[in-house]
């Protein structure tokens, strides 16, 4: 947005007509995959395809997961991410877990709860680190 004086012109924004062509999910599914950690955290916020999507490559790749006093709301973000979708669908694509906690860090019990529940709805879990 550009001011001039006390209005403000907007830039104007590109609209995609139905007539364009667009990207397959396939075709764009097989560049997330290539695509850095941070690139895919930056594709979450683009549109509700892409969040999808990357969240769903992200949590195909190893997820290491440390936690301790200072990082429990780490453990609660996690949580939250992977069940956000309302469903728990995000955490069917997680295959390889890693948890680390701080000797004598004792997550509160709601959050151990919450992991747990994470836990159970991981159906396509390999490989669970602790």
């Amino acid at each position: 947005m550009v001011r001039h004086g006390t209005q403000d012109a907007e830039e104007p924004r590109m609209k995609m007509t139905s007539d364009e062509p667009r990207l397959p999910r396939d075709v764009l599914l097989i560049i997330m995959e290539s695509c850095s950690k941070d690139t895919l955290s930056s594709f979450i916020m683009a549109s509700h395809l892409t969040k999808e999507l990357s969240a769903m490559v992200l949590l195909r790749r190893p997820v290491d997961l440390s936690f301790s006093i200072q990082k429990a709301t780490q453990l609660d973000a996690f949580c939250r991410f992977t069940t956000g979708d309302g469903q728990g669908s995000r955490l069917q694509h997680i295959v390889n877990l890693t948890l680390s906690c701080e000797p004598r860090f004792r997550p509160p019990t709601t959050l151990t709860e919450k992991l747990c529940d994470c836990l159970r709805g991981m159906g396509a879990l390999r490989q669970l680190t602790l």
